[in-house]
This record gives structure tokens, C-alpha cells and sequence, in this order.
């Protein structure tokens, strides 16, 4: 995987604003940084909503932080055994995209794209690990 951000400072890097990592989005909190370096968990793409509208990261942030979550709602779905994959992703896209409500036109372009690669790779009969990976990598 390419990384766009090799050598740049540590607020430009994806994992110093938003990560998905093994079932969880970390998220800088902005709120509280430079004073202390702290950052939030978020579990359920829900949470990574309430950390949007929270104003936990700032800036670009959230648009990372919606892209994240994506990946961390196609684990969800996959842990909870979703029968509909689609259906869940795209509620997933709401909630994320209107997290916060001056960014909803950009944070659709976000889950939107994020979607294509969700619709793609159902089509072509993949999903679980597979739909994880391909969100991740989008989220770059």
C-alpha cells in the first residue's frame, strides 16, 4: 500500500488522525492536543459518528475518521453476520455522513466513494476481510 503521508509531520499522518485497526477507529483528540497527546477508541461506527460531531478531530479529520469508520461498519457487519451487507453499509453511510452538521456535503463524497468499493466488491463475491481491506486502503 502506498502511503501518502511517508514524512510528514505528526498531524498528517492517517494514524495520528484516524485509524482502523482490528475492530476499532483511534481517533486524535484534537480537543485536548498539543497539551496532551490522547486518543479516543471508537468500536461501533456510532461511536465514530459521536467522536465526529464531538469535534474529537477537526479539520480534515473528520472526512478520515467518516472513511475509517466504513471500514470499522464492514466489521461490524461481518461480526455480526449480516444477511444484508449492502443495507447495513448504507445506513452505516448515513450515520457517519451527517455526523456533523456543516460537513454533510463532503462527508457524503467520503461514504459515497467509500460505497462504490462496498457495491464493487459485493459484486464480485467479496465481502468480510476482503470488503475490510478494500475500505481501508479507500480510506487513503
Amino acid at each position: 500500500m502506498i502511503r501518502y503521508d511517508e514524512g510528514m509531520g505528526f498531524l498528517l499522518k492517517f494514524e495520528n488522525v484516524a485509524w482502523y485497526e482490528d475492530g476499532k477507529v483511534r481517533i486524535l483528540d484534537r480537543r485536548i492536543y498539543p497539551i496532551e497527546t490522547k486518543f479516543v477508541t471508537c468500536t461501533t461506527h456510532y461511536e465514530v459518528a459521536q467522536a465526529i460531531a464531538d469535534m474529537v478531530t477537526q479539520s480534515g479529520g473528520p472526512y478520515t475518521a467518516a472513511a475509517m469508520g466504513m471500514a470499522l461498519a464492514a466489521y461490524e457487519a461481518m461480526k455480526k453476520g449480516e444477511s444484508d451487507v449492502l443495507s447495513y453499509m448504507e445506513k452505516a453511510a448515513y450515520t457517519l455522513s451527517h455526523a456533523r452538521p456543516t460537513t454533510v456535503e463532503k462527508m457524503k463524497q467520503v461514504t459515497e466513494g467509500s460505497m462504490k468499493v462496498v457495491r464493487e466488491k459485493l459484486q464480485s463475491g467479496k465481502s468480510g476481510q476482503d470488503l475490510i481491506d478494500a475500505l481501508f486502503e479507500y480510506a487513503f
